[in-house]
């Protein structure tokens, strides 16, 4: 996970600013996609567990979506993505909880809704699911559910955007003596490259 993250931090930046075009740094109009891609790398984030069994803690997410078609006022974009989180204990004797999560989802991307800066919302959604650790005695667990997220970014040039995402996530875990509702709130602050 960790080389992962180091990847995507190291490599996404720098093929971001492969051209010397891509280094202008916008100060008004729409954002125009360099390419047909972009990746995602929000690591100022954390989640909210509802019942006590989902990790409340830091978390971090990454990113990565295709462009499948643009419109006149939005952009539909595919992509998947993963995320960590590392959280408090729900109680003494099962220690500190960890879940790792996957997801596809479909993204609408309102580019074209702001005209005077380039700043973007978007919304996404898309089911998800992954695996819950308990600590000191080993027990895992699993998670599946829908994933709404949605969020902001400012594109200071045409490959760099840095902004904020929320989420919510409703379903279903299975835990080692319980089948229960899995439900969670996230926000993060990164970035997202586009190439």
């Amino acid at each position: 996970m960790k080389r992962l993250s180091m990847a995507v931090v190291t490599v996404a930046p720098l093929a971001a600013l492969a051209s010397p075009a891509a280094a202008e740094i916008q100060k008004s109009g729409l954002q125009t996609w360099p390419g047909k891609f972009q990746v995602g790398a929000h690591v100022i984030a954390g989640q909210f567990g509802f019942t006590g069994y989902e990790p409340s803690g830091l978390r971090f997410d990454f990113d990565f979506a295709g462009r499948l078609k643009e419109f006149e006022k939005f952009s539909l974009w595919l992509g998947g993505g993963l995320h960590y989180t590392a959280g408090g204990a729900y109680n003494f004797y099962n220690g500190f909880q960890h879940e790792l999560g996957i997801w596809a989802f479909v993204e609408i991307s309102l580019d074209k809704l702001i005209t005077q800066i380039p700043l973007v919302p978007y919304v996404r959604a898309g089911l998800e699911g992954g695996l819950l650790y308990y600590g000191f005695y080993g027990y895992a667990g699993g998670f599946f559910d829908l994933r709404i997220q949605s969020g902001v970014h400012y594109w200071l040039t045409k490959n760099i955007g840095l902004g904020a995402e929320l989420g919510f996530a409703p379903g279903v875990g299975t835990y080692p003596t319980v089948v229960s509702f899995y439900g969670v709130l996230t926000a993060g602050l990164g970035a997202r490259f586009a190439f």
